[in-house]
């Protein structure tokens, strides 16, 4: 498939889409056939890097101590310190309500048992727990890649033949949305064992807009 044919499916999508007070996510639907997804190593959960914006700055948050949340200041979104780790963790709606804010979350290794255990059942289920940073790394050049990161995954669950994931907004040129559909459809394509073959369909579609299929 070409990355034109994208280019067209998400052209119609959003003159389709009815404007709404909000600005919607352009999402990409990928449906898949003669996959055995009962199999744990069938199943679809790969990393992308996308190539352009996602239209939506990610959230990034820090669990660190005193050095390098000083290092950190300005670099991340919210820094937690040890103290408030544990004093946090008996408030589950507080919990809740940081890890729906927070897109990205990152952790000195010291504090990475203490998380799991007390954070874990929050953050596990919503595949966001934090990865371990050493002192030594460039914080800067981790959270910016980190922000051009999605996971793509139907690895949890019910295993269903079919990814749902965001590729951009609205307000972004076709063409940009385009290239991080068509990056998603490359990466994806090439963990599948027919390739092509495996991909029943392909759609786009607004937050609220009515799904597009892609190519014939």
């Amino acid at each position: 498939m070409e990355k034109k044919m994208f280019e067209q499916g998400i052209k119609t999508a959003l003159e389709n889409s009815k404007k709404r007070k909000f600005t919607q996510s352009v999402d990409l639907i990928m449906n898949f056939r003669a996959i055995d997804f009962s199999k744990p190593e069938k199943r679809i959960n790969v990393e992308v890097h996308l190539p352009k914006s996602r239209g939506k700055e990610p959230k990034v948050c820090l669990f660190a101590e005193d050095a390098m949340a000083k290092t950190a200041q300005g670099k991340v979104d919210r820094i937690i310190k040890k103290d408030k780790v544990t004093e946090l963790a008996k408030d589950k709606k507080a919990l809740k309500d940081i890890a729906e804010e927070f897109d990205f979350f990152f952790s000195e290794p010291q504090l990475m048992a203490e998380i799991g255990k007390t954070w874990g059942v929050v953050l596990g289920p919503r595949k966001k727990m934090p990865k371990p940073l050493l002192p030594n790394q460039n914080l800067e050049a981790i959270v910016k890649r980190a922000k051009s990161m999605i996971t793509v995954s139907n690895a949890k669950g019910k295993f269903m033949p079919v990814v749902h994931v965001s590729i951009g907004s609205e307000s972004m040129p076709v063409n940009e949305i385009a290239d991080n559909a068509f990056a998603v459809y490359e990466a994806v394509k090439s963990k599948l064992e027919k390739g092509d073959v495996n991909i029943k369909s392909i759609y786009v579609k607004t937050t609220m807009g009515s799904p597009v299929k892609v190519g014939v």
